[in-house]
């Protein structure tokens, strides 16, 4: 039974594999080969006289009734609102009132029953309701005949609040009435019973499966989809778990272990110890992702504190955010930036901007504005003033030679050097 409102999606997901973790879900006896509660919330089903089971069910196997004196029991679940959802198909027809299921007690009272032949109205298939002082009885039957050799899939859904009792046959409705004189409860005074009647009545022949069991009343459209799933049923792996079940059901897995719980089994996940599954999807699992929600397939992390370089604000650990960092990768808590490019010292190329590359550059810190030689050097930085130099006329002359290269290179003009040479001839460097 569902105990909430049911969305789109959640529809949509009664054929996948969650269906079968679903909360509002109370029972589900697949019957496949024994009498297992899948939804494991109550013991299995037992089986009395010889009860067997078929590989001929509707999803799998059903259990085999031979109409003579062998059912099922099931554990009697405590509800207010219900449905109840079964397949059966009669191989013989045994006769007037025969059950599919039959929740009540051997006195009449406080009963509710599904059969397959409901002797008031034209041997339709039926449910018939008696309340627990034996007052009142009521029948709602559907314009259906259940016919040997044919399955078919019968849905009573049982409102406390008044709408009644509906029942649908094949994923349509096709009978309801408005009997609510008492609570769903009341029928729990004796076992719960299938292919068998808690009166005289003839044992069912044939194969019920895929009984159902909720605590709410199901829509139109969940019944429709509850059969659509249950005739698409497969277990395409072979591992015994059926797709609807099933949390790899394209790889074997009959243990369906889930080392992460996140319903995807460890068989086909990928992070079999990451509940979000690479929810960046960048390839890495989030368990040994450096950035578990921010893709980051080359998981650098510059200051190796754990964070990847594409999630972690500060990637030098520089105290200065990414953001506002002229070196965001190298640490430079200072942000110096000699040449004011926009980037920082430790990180630029070319620091002074002198369009000579650092890892060449004889000079750095060259001022900017200064034309400078091959080696990154301006005449000052060739020609220092406070060079140590023999003479004057020693540091004239070198000036001469550097200003010499700078016009052989294009740099400076014949005027340009003449005004350099000038300047150093009436300096005092050297004297």
């Amino acid at each position: 039974m569902y105990t909430r409102a049911i969305s789109l999606a959640l529809m949509a997901a009664f054929s996948m594999p969650a269906l079968a973790d679903d909360p509002s879900l109370v029972a589900h006896y697949s019957l496949d080969g024994s009498g297992t509660d899948n939804s494991g919330n109550g013991p299995a089903a037992t089986a009395w006289n010889g009860a067997g089971y078929t590989t001929a069910g509707v999803c799998g196997g059903a259990a085999s009734l031979d109409g003579v004196n062998d059912y099922l029991s099931l554990a009697v679940q405590h509800l207010t609102d219900a449905t109840i959802s079964a397949w059966f198909y009669q191989t013989r027809d045994t006769g007037t009132w025969q059950r599919v299921w039959d929740f009540g007690s051997t006195t009449g009272q406080g009963a509710m029953f599904l059969a397959v032949e409901h002797g008031r109205v034209g041997n339709r298939i039926g449910v018939g309701i008696h309340s627990v002082d034996g007052a009142n009885v009521a029948d709602i039957t559907s314009n259906v005949t259940a016919g040997v050799g044919t399955w078919r899939h019968v849905v009573v859904t049982y409102d406390e609040s008044g709408a009644g009792t509906r029942i649908y046959v094949d994923g349509v409705l096709m009978g309801q009435g408005t009997y609510s004189a008492q609570s769903f409860d009341d029928f729990l005074n004796q076992t719960w019973l299938l292919g068998a009647s808690h009166w005289a009545d003839p044992a069912f022949a044939g194969y019920i499966d895929e009984v159902r069991i909720y605590d709410r009343v199901l829509s139109a459209t969940e019944v429709a989809t509850r059969r659509n799933a249950d005739l698409a049923c497969a277990d395409a792996d072979g591992d015994g778990v059926r797709d609807e079940a099933d949390n790899c059901p394209s790889a074997t897995n009959s243990n369906q272990f889930d080392g992460d719980a996140d319903g995807v089994g460890d068989a086909c996940d990928t992070c079999a110890y990451d509940a979000y599954n690479d929810a960046d999807e960048d390839g890495i699992c989030g368990d040994t992702d450096v950035c578990p929600v921010d893709a980051d397939a080359a998981q650098l992390d510059a200051d190796g504190d754990g964070n990847g370089d594409v999630c972690d604000a500060d990637d030098d650990d520089d105290g200065v955010d990414d953001l506002d960092d002229s070196c965001p990768f190298d640490a430079n808590a200072d942000q110096s930036d000699q040449d004011g490019d926009g980037i920082g010292d430790v990180c630029d190329a070319d620091s002074d901007g002198d369009a000579v590359i650092d890892d060449i550059d004889a000079c750095l810190g060259t001022p900017a504005g200064e034309v400078v030689l091959d080696d990154g050097c301006s005449v000052d930085q060739t020609c220092p003033c406070d060079g140590g130099w023999r003479n004057h006329g020693a540091y004239v002359r070198c000036v001469v030679g550097a200003s010499e290269d700078l016009l052989n290179a294009g740099l400076l003009s014949s005027d340009e050097k003449g005004a350099v040479v000038s300047s150093a001839a009436q300096s005092t460097c050297g004297k």
